[in-house]
């Protein structure tokens, strides 16, 4: 046992007195004269021995009360795990968790409020003087300092719900950050959360004996929750007047079975879609939502559902657009291929230009949705390099070889951004043979699965190379098993790779049936390489906006007016790209615009909260510590939660358990029992 004020002890040398007193009793009898004291003998022989006895127990009594009064003051104590208890000013950085899977609920409320309160009072645990630092998962500037303890409760009730989440080595590092940098060598950290699966990593956390953290876990009564996991079209690309179909992955982290809620689709502020949707317990179902887009131009799309008490995920925000008109460029080699002009000339839902290989305006590239390679001998260096950078950031290239290819410059090309490359060429006469109807180019190209169709006949074509590590995928294949048209994936765009050139003298594929609709599927699924219609907020993802801006367009704003929200982003024009960086900037979620400094709406951005929130699995209190302590980490401990236990452990962490209010007890206790001794021992 330890003193807080062990130099008040000295005071115990006051027991002294009332020995002292009891030991020299200087009060003077009284005579009295009895006319018989032949009965008085064995009466006075008794009285002598409880007088005695009665003087002892309250000696006793003095001297138990005096001593328990100087150790009141004196605090004794004993340490938590043998620690001494620090005296002066304290450092205590305080974490409430602030996500959104602390919207659920318990007995007490809100488990933010619940966090709320306990923060509360582990400050008031502390003296005046003391200093707090009070972060949650903004992790804001104003939060990396220390303050007093009013400025401490104010932020506290500041605290509201918050998009953002931090994994447990991010708390830890932030703590240490304020604490080392004051110099702090014993300071406290408390860390007040769900802790839900996955926050706990502590393989990013060392051992660190310098602060200690208290970990507070909360748990929610009822842990369920129903959200929309994520959206996706089942065609990549969108037509005017066309049926569209919206897939929405709905998930259930309950154990009860969710039977016929609603779920409403809103495209620019109009219902587009209502249904239904039925999930089994601690699963997830896909609910298709079918449409008919009337309009061109900029999406902004809301798919709901209703559920509590977490709603923050009942909501899901899409953006896209609908393009009227396909831009495709044609680079090429001796001639103006007729096949291709005739097709893309005589239809309107095409922005169609046809240049040689010497008029090419590397610049423009990265304006056309698809570039067409009709019969280049040679690929120039520079154009390979420029169709690299075309494709990695989402354009499509369709590639006709010329009937005697430079091989070399082919090879360098088509190795940089498909790993195949053209072989030689093969004189023997033969036929496609197969289609791969499960492919978007085919899929709802045929009615039913077609059998014995005439497909075009090859008279030459060139071999392409197969190798092990390749994006490959077969769209039309020969009858010796050669390919003749190849997809290829390349970083967020696409190559399509023919066999042949656009000829008679090599097949008759320009002239068959199947072309018209082969070239039209290439040119439509080049839109598909848009932007996503979804964002992340809190990933830091770089956002596409489109081509270069410049002049007044080259300052961007993202704006939300049921939001109130008008932020500047970043920006960075990158081969012939713009892309902005958000950051942390927008922390709602919500389908934003993005507009030029003159007012110009350039396309629109939908940012949804992370998903991983919503899952509202938890770790118990008694495994939080398992894998720290197979790593060797000792800093960590933990609390129970709830007002009292807190209040009490935090005490003991400040004094260590204290026997003060013990030792006043029994110094009143110790005065009771003499007054009671004095009083009414004589009556018996």
């Amino acid at each position: 046992m330890n003193f807080l004020h062990p130099e008040l002890l000295f005071a115990l040398s006051a027991i002294a007195i009332p020995i002292i007193i009891h030991l020299f009793n200087l009060r003077r009898y009284k005579k009295v004269y009895f006319t018989n004291v032949r009965f008085l003998r064995d009466i006075q022989q008794s009285t002598q021995a409880k007088s005695k006895l009665k003087h002892w127990l309250v000696l006793a009594c003095r001297i138990l009360a005096l001593s328990c009064i100087v150790l009141a003051f004196a605090q004794p104590y004993i340490p938590v795990e043998n620690k001494a208890v620090e005296t002066g000013n304290k450092h205590v950085s305080i974490y409430v968790d602030n996500s959104f899977s602390m919207d659920a609920v318990n007995d007490n409320g809100s488990l933010l409020n619940n966090a709320k309160k306990m923060a509360t009072e582990i400050v008031k645990q502390y003296a005046s003087t003391d200093q707090f630092q009070i972060i949650t998962n903004n992790f804001e500037a104003r939060h990396q300092h220390f303050v007093g303890k009013e400025d401490a409760f104010n932020l506290i009730e500041e605290i509201v719900s918050s998009s953002n989440t931090r994994t447990l080595s991010e708390i830890n590092t932030r703590q240490k950050e304020l604490l080392n940098s004051q110099n702090v060598k014993n300071g406290q950290c408390y860390i007040i959360s769900d802790f839900q699966l996955g926050m706990a990593d502590w393989e990013n956390i060392s051992n660190d004996t310098i602060s200690e953290t208290q970990l507070i876990p909360l748990s929610a009564q009822n842990v369920q929750n129903i959200y929309v996991d994520s959206c996706w079209f089942s065609s990549p690309v969108r037509q005017l007047n066309k049926v569209d179909e919206l897939n929405v992955r709905i998930r259930n982290v309950s154990s009860k079975k969710i039977e016929n809620n609603p779920i409403k689709l809103m495209i620019n502020g109009k219902q587009k879609a209502l249904s239904s949707y039925t999930v089994e317990p601690d699963a997830y179902a896909d609910v298709k939502l079918s449409f008919t887009p009337t309009e061109v131009g900029i999406q902004s799309a809301e798919v709901s559902i209703t559920d509590y008490p977490v709603t923050f995920d009942d909501n899901f925000f899409l953006s896209y657009q609908i393009n009227n008109q396909i831009s495709v460029l044609c680079i090429n080699g001796d001639s103006v291929n007729r096949y291709l002009n005739n097709f893309f000339i005589g239809d309107s839902s095409f922005i169609f230009a046809t240049i040689f290989e010497k008029q090419i305006d590397y610049a423009s590239l990265s304006k056309n949705n698809l570039i067409v390679l009709n019969s280049l001998k040679n690929i120039s260096s520079g154009l390979s390099q420029e169709l690299n950078h075309y494709v990695k950031n989402g354009g499509t290239v369709a590639v006709f070889p010329h009937g005697a290819i430079d091989s070399l410059s082919y090879t360098t090309f088509l190795n940089a951004i498909t790993g195949s490359s053209y072989l030689f060429l093969n004189k023997n006469k033969t036929k496609i043979d197969k289609i791969n109807t499960e492919h978007s180019i085919f899929s709802d190209l045929f009615e039913k699965k077609p059998e014995n169709i005439n497909l075009p006949s090859v008279s030459l074509h060139y071999s392409i190379s197969k190798p092990i590590k390749s994006t490959a995928e077969n769209l039309m294949k020969l009858e010796n098993g050669d390919d003749f048209l190849n997809q290829y994936s390349f970083e967020k765009g696409m190559v399509y790779l023919f066999a042949t050139p656009l000829d008679l003298s090599f097949s008759n594929f320009p002239m068959h049936a199947i072309f018209v609709p082969v070239i039209y599927k290439i040119a439509l699924n080049s839109m598909q390489n848009q932007a996503a219609i979804y964002q992340t907020i809190a990933t830091n993802q770089s956002i596409e906006a489109n081509s270069n801006l410049t002049g007044d367009e080259n300052v961007f704003h993202l704006k939300n007016a049921q939001l109130n929200v008008d932020i500047i982003p970043e920006h960075r024009n990158e081969n012939g790209k713009t892309n902005l960086l958000v950051n942390d900037q927008i922390t709602t979620a919500g389908n934003y615009d993005l507009v030029s400094e003159t007012g110009n709406k350039i396309s629109a951005v939908a940012f949804n909260y992370n998903r991983k929130e919503s899952l509202l699995k938890y770790n118990k209190p008694e495994e939080l510590l398992a894998d720290a302590e197979k790593l060797g980490i000792k800093q960590f401990s933990v609390m129970k939660a709830n007002e009292n236990s807190v209040q009490t452990a935090v005490a003991e962490i400040n004094m260590g358990k204290r026997f003060w209010k013990l030792c006043l007890f029994l110094a009143l206790l110790f005065l009771g029992l003499e007054v009671l001794l004095l009083r009414f021992w004589n009556r018996s």
